[in-house]
Order: C-alpha cells, then sequence, then structure tokens
C-alpha cells in the first residue's frame, strides 16, 4: 500500500511539473491579437460566421439532406447538399434579369438577414422534412 501511494505522489509532482513548464512556455509565446489560433475568428479578427448564418445554413442543408434521403435513399443522401453547395461556389453573381433565381441558388453564401436566402432554407427545411416523414428513407 506504500508502494502505490508513493506512485501516486511521483505522479503528481511529475503532473505539477509540466503545468508549470506549460504555464512558463506560454509566457514566453507571444501572439498578436488576431492570431489564425484564436478559435471563431478569421486572420482580421472578425467573427468567421454569425449564428444566424450557421442556423439558416445549418436548417437549409438538412431540409435538403433529408430530401435527399427521401428521394435517394439514406446511402446517398448528402448527394443533394453537397450538389447544390458546389452549385453555389460557381454559380455567376446575382446580377441582371437572372438575379433573382441566382440569389435562390447562392443561398448559402448569402449575407444572413437576406430575404431569398432566408426563404430558401426555410422552404428546403420545411420541404425535406415534411417528405422525410411522409415517405422515409428511399429502400
Amino acid at each position: 500500500d506504500e508502494r502505490r501511494g508513493g506512485q501516486v505522489v511521483a505522479h503528481r509532482l511529475r503532473r505539477q511539473q509540466h503545468r508549470s513548464h506549460d504555464r512558463t512556455h506560454d509566457q514566453h509565446v507571444r501572439r498578436p491579437a488576431n492570431h489564425p489560433t484564436d478559435r471563431g475568428r478569421s486572420v482580421q479578427g472578425d467573427d468567421l460566421a454569425t449564428p444566424a448564418f450557421v442556423v439558416r445554413d445549418s436548417a437549409g442543408l438538412m431540409g435538403l439532406a433529408a430530401l435527399g434521403a427521401a428521394l435517394c435513399g439514406a446511402q446517398f443522401a448528402w448527394t443533394l447538399p453537397m450538389a447544390w453547395a458546389a452549385l453555389a461556389l460557381f454559380a455567376p453573381p446575382p446580377t441582371g434579369p437572372a438575379g433573382p433565381a441566382m440569389e435562390v441558388a447562392i443561398w448559402p453564401l448569402l449575407p444572413p438577414g437576406t430575404a431569398a436566402g432566408t426563404w430558401t432554407a426555410l422552404t428546403l427545411a420545411a420541404v425535406g422534412t415534411a417528405t422525410y416523414a411522409w415517405a422515409g428513407p428511399k429502400r
């Protein structure tokens, strides 16, 4: 029993030494306030995404995944959200007479609060969830 107690004390001492080493190391390392290792921040110090942006895009992509599961089966449910994301990345900017249609196509990239982005995401979430609840995954 004494031997085990000695091991515990030695382990605690080693852990304490590692902690003090980490603290002194952190004091010597100076990083700028906007260092890329700051979580959730870009190099410029801005937030990478607002909560409204994340919630809107998550809801829309979830609806697309549910619709994909109903149409293609659970194994290929990922194809519809990935295809739409690829379309949004490579689509031309929403200008000219096709502007409103292109806003619907690139809704994942629109800023939060944009009517076209919000309504497209809500519609996809509702239609995808309803279709999956009604039909279930394709077998």
